[in-house]
């Protein structure tokens, strides 16, 4: 049975009695124009009444219909009717069911749907008793404009009432009588035959909070959809409150797309603004007779149609329209309770797009066309038969459509669902870019109506397009400029109405360009493989020192290849062991290079120094600017000023970057270029292990000798809001940006601080658009010296949100994926030779040794290759005080010149030591390759004293000197309590 079964039966039973006398009163109407004033009025609430020249109190009488006493339906139909609570809102009466069934009734034409109220969360279906109520003409009577005022704000939009219906077995249907008394006054010189349709239909705001609706958006328009029922006035002075209005069907298309829309939302019927409350024709032809009072228009006539017909209008008082799930319009009372649907005012439409000026920058371009240096407005990615231009900055609604025409294209736009899910596609994996753009949709005048501004012309979206959920919502004032947002978990990108002022990310598209001919970039290779063989089960390199020699600093490992090849198969060796070749991005990265090498500046790195190794620069196949395809990043001449001979690369195709590292001075590195097809060695680097902000904090503070305790005092302290004197901390700040990726080349990457920002403020769009404008107020600051202008930066941030900034630092911290070495940690850096300060002799203390073979507590001992040591069982000492008591016979701690000295000297003194003992002996440095020196002399550890290298060099994290025990060497701390030690080789 469907929703509008009581309607229609109501509407029927009607007809039923009252057809035949509409049709005398039609007839008597032509015949007898002159008394025109007697027929009731088509409005079904007012009647036309006689004119008098005085006022004249009317009052209503009570009439019933007493419909056939035949208790037989042919029809086994049910009915719904209103509930009590409704029935009540057409005037107190007392609800008697008499018997009331017609064989004659026809229920076949009434339509069969669900429910009359919507399916809404909020809305309830209660079952109780009804009664079916006729309103007569008797019994009606010409309301005040008081009166019509009033009944417009019976039950308030707030309350929670909402349309109940109850199924009544057409067999129990009883009539009742209904008196409705009212009296009005009537001037006597008034014609309410003249009046307009809608001249009662004035609407005002209604000032009551609107709660229980949603909004729904169908291809290029928003609706609101209010769940909770309410009067026809209701409905429109709620909408009006919106700035919207109650719907009007001016064409059969409307038509047709409202009814698919209620459809879709499973709402049997809803309110329009249809309307003949005051309709200005008496003629019995004009009883259907209504307009859409919004605009005050007549109805089309496919739409006319649509009404549901025959039916008295007179009789049941029905003055308004309601559009139902049939396709059809069916009239009803207007102080009937309905869903409804408000929409964007057709009075507020304009084209907005119409009056946009898109102008190019002749300037950007070349004599060809094309933009110059593209690279700098952002980031290309040609796709979905589009060309995207993804910006580095943000900026309002029009800046965004200034920026795109200036660059002689548009702001991204989709043409049909199609699309917007093929880009949305791009965003589901990987997305590396910001999360919040604009695009070039706006509402037209009005909230509510939605257009694409491609260029002046305005192009209304198309079904399909994808909204985020609960949009657009108008939440805020004037959000009437479309936004898209990526979404995070990679479900798509989604579009939003926000504020026309606010900033998001700029961002463009325009047609594919044709495939230059000319290459703009180097053609870096685009495979890098590891190879498996090389690894154990752990994913560590299983013999380190087959490839080359390793050191270490500024948080990364190096690799200084053993064999020489060309530039290519130096890329593929790299990846092979879990690395990439080098990249020296600016001169501090020179520095931490030349200081690497320069820890010992008498020594000779034969495999590190003096020679040229290939990093990953080039400009391969591709005559122009030189590239470090290891990032991707152009290489910058002007940050790098050490180059081979002076002379810098040449911009012809085919040359590649090498570096060859001084250990004398920094200004001693340099770089230079040469053909890619040469044969050289290369470097190879790699991350320490480390989460993100480890290795950031790693990298700078050995960089800028910064301490953990500045660090906590000066920048993570957030009430420490003035910027640092020190100049290491304003430029350990710069660092900190630049390994952070936030700087580069001196300018700081908007994208990626805008996406930390929106990461930040994903959940809470006021609070990243503050965000946005502390991050473009703070980044303007700027000071010819990068390191106090990138301090002053920070400062500013920290004093205009401290809690935000704070979290800025974090975002990489806790939590952040930690990337481990494949070398396991190499540790060269940390073994080096200790300076203890001069060492001088003690003559008592040498002629007593010379003299008697013993000192101090310790002795001379002889091995079979003829040298002389002096042992000592001193008990836990320092190795400092062991190199001073060494000095003081004139001697140092030993060292074994040949590896028969060392094993004779194990062969003579192990058997002297107990289980556990220690023996220090001359401190030797980590020459990466395998090997150590010592530092005596910077002479290499005869080959053999140093067994199973692979787990010697990587097994303890903070090395600094080679032990002796009875099990063989091992490295350990320089700090360690050691209770022997050994002095030699002696020389008397």
């Amino acid at each position: 049975m469907n929703s509008f079964s009581w309607v229609l039966a109501l509407i029927f039973l009607s007809v039923f009695e009252n057809l035949a006398r509409v049709h005398k009163i039609s007839k008597f109407a032509i015949r007898n124009k002159g008394r025109r004033f007697h027929i009731i009025k088509c409005c079904g609430i007012t009647r036309c009444i006689p004119k008098f020249k005085k006022s004249r109190r009317v009052t209503a009488a009570n009439y019933s219909y007493n419909l056939s006493t035949d208790n037989k339906l042919t029809s086994t139909h049910e009915i719904l009717l209103p509930s009590n609570q409704e029935s009540d809102n057409l005037g107190e009466a007392t609800n008697d069911l008499d018997a009331l069934t017609s064989p004659e009734l026809d229920l076949s034409s009434i339509p069969d749907s669900s429910t009359l109220s919507a399916n809404f969360d909020s809305a309830t279906f209660a079952n109780s008793k009804t009664v079916l109520t006729t309103l007569t003409d008797e019994s009606i009577t010409t309301p005040t404009t008081q009166q019509y005022a009033s009944e417009a704000t019976i039950n308030s939009i707030t309350s929670t009432e909402t349309f109940s219906t109850t199924k009544v077995p057409t067999t129990e249907i009883h009539s009742t009588t209904r008196a409705v008394t009212s009296t009005t006054t009537v001037a006597n010189n008034e014609n309410p035959c003249n009046s307009s349709r809608c001249s009662k239909h004035e609407v005002l705001p209604s000032n009551s909070s609107i709660s229980g609706g949603k909004f729904v958006t169908k291809v290029d328009t928003s609706f609101f959809v209010m769940s909770i029922t309410a009067t026809q006035m209701q409905a429109a002075q709620n909408c009006l409150s919106m700035k919207m209005s109650l719907i009007s069907l001016l064409d059969i298309f409307k038509l047709d797309f409202l009814h698919s829309l209620i459809s879709d939302l499973n709402i049997s019927a809803i309110w329009t603004a249809g309307s003949n409350e005051g309709n200005g024709s008496c003629d019995a032809d004009a009883l259907l007779s209504f307009a859409w009072c919004v605009k005050n228009v007549e109805l089309d006539a496919t739409i006319q149609k649509k009404i549901t017909t025959p039916m008295s209008v007179v009789e049941i008082a029905q003055k308004a329209l309601a559009l139902t799930t049939n396709k059809t319009l069916t009239a009803l009372p207007s102080i009937f309770k309905l869903p409804y649907l408000c929409e964007p005012n057709a009075d507020l439409y304009r084209d907005s797009c119409s009056s946009l000026k898109c102008v190019k920058d002749a300037s950007l371009v070349d004599a060809s066309g094309n933009l110059k240096d593209s690279d700098k407005f952002g980031k290309w990615t040609s796709d979905c038969g589009t060309h995207f231009l993804f910006s580095k900055k943000l900026g309002t609604w029009q800046q965004n459509l200034n920026f795109c025409c200036s660059l002689g294209l548009e702001p991204i736009w989709f043409r049909n669902s199609t699309d917007m899910q093929c880009f949305s596609n791009l965003t589901k994996s990987n997305w590396t870019l910001n999360w919040n753009y604009w695009t070039a949709g706006r509402a037209m005048g009005a909230w509510g109506r939605w257009a694409w501004c491609s260029g002046s012309k305005a192009v209304p979206f198309t079904d399909g397009i994808n909204w985020a959920k609960g949009q657009p919502d108008n939440s805020n004032p004037e959000e009437l400029c479309v936004h898209m947002q990526v979404d995070r978990n990679g479900t798509g990108a989604f579009l939003t109405d926000r504020n026309c002022s606010h900033k998001y990310v700029i961002a463009c598209q325009g047609e594919v360009p044709p495939k230059n001919a000319n290459c703009t970039k180097p053609k870096c290779p685009t495979e890098c493989k590891r190879n498996e063989n090389f690894f154990t089960t752990d994913s560590k390199l299983r013999d380190l020192f087959i490839h080359g020699s390793w050191n270490s600093v500024c948080g990364k490992e190096y690799l200084f290849s053993k064999i020489s090849t060309t530039w290519l198969d130096a890329w593929k060796y790299c990846c092979s062991v879990g690395m990439k070749l080098a990249s020296v991005h600016e001169f501090d990265d020179l520095k931490c290079l030349s200081k690497m090498v320069n820890r010992y500046p008498e020594a000779v790195y034969p495999l590190q120094t003096n020679r040229d190794f290939w990093t990953s620069g080039t400009n391969l196949d591709c005559a122009g600017p030189h590239y470090w395809c290891s990032d991707g990043e152009k290489l910058n001449l002007g940050r790098l000023p050490n180059w081979k001979g002076g002379r810098l690369p040449s911009q012809v195709a085919g040359n590649c970057i090498f570096i060859n590292l001084s250990n004398v001075t920094v200004n001693a590195s340099v770089l230079g270029a040469d053909a890619c097809s040469a044969q050289k060695q290369f470097l190879c680097e790699v991350l320490q292990t480390g989460n993100k902000s480890v290795q950031i904090k790693r990298s700078c503070q050995e960089m800028l000798e910064v301490s953990d305790q500045e660090i906590e005092e000066h920048i993570m302290n957030s009430s420490a809001l003035q910027s640092p004197i020190k100049r290491n901390l304003m430029c350990y700040i710069r660092c900190c940006g630049i390994r952070g990726e936030v700087i580069k080349y001196g300018q700081l990457l908007t994208e990626h601080v805008i996406r930390n920002l929106e990461e930040l403020t994903f959940d809470d769009p006021p609070l990243m658009q503050s965000s946005f404008d502390g991050y473009e107020k703070c980044s303007s600051v700027y000071d010819i010296d990068e390191c106090r202008m990138y301090s002053e930066m920070f400062y500013c941030g920290k004093k205009t949100d401290p809690s935000l900034t704070m979290a800025l630092l974090d975002t990489n911290k806790e939590g952040a994926n930690v990337v481990t070495s494949p070398t396991g940690t190499i540790n060269t850096k940390y073994r080096t030779c200790l300076d203890f300060g001069p060492c001088v002799s003690d003559a008592a203390a040498v002629n007593e040794l010379r003299l008697t073979g013993k000192w101090g507590g310790g002795a001379i001992y002889q091995i079979s290759t003829g040298k002389k040591y002096y042992f000592k069982f001193s008990g836990p000492v320092l190795y400092s005080t062991m190199y001073l008591e060494c000095c003081k016979i004139g001697s140092h701690l030993a060292i074994f010149p040949t590896l028969a000295d060392y094993k004779a000297w194990m062969g003579t003194m192990v058997p002297l030591l107990t289980s556990g003992s220690w023996i220090s002996f001359g401190s030797t440095f980590d020459n990466g390759d395998g090997t150590d020196s010592w530092c005596l002399n910077y002479e290499r550890l005869p080959y053999g004293i140093l067994t199973n290298i692979n787990s010697l060099y990587r097994s303890v994290n903070s090395p600094n000197g080679i032990y002796l025990n009875k099990a063989g060497p091992t490295i350990t701390n320089a700090n360690a309590l050691v209770g022997h030690f050994v002095c030699g080789p002696l020389t008397f």
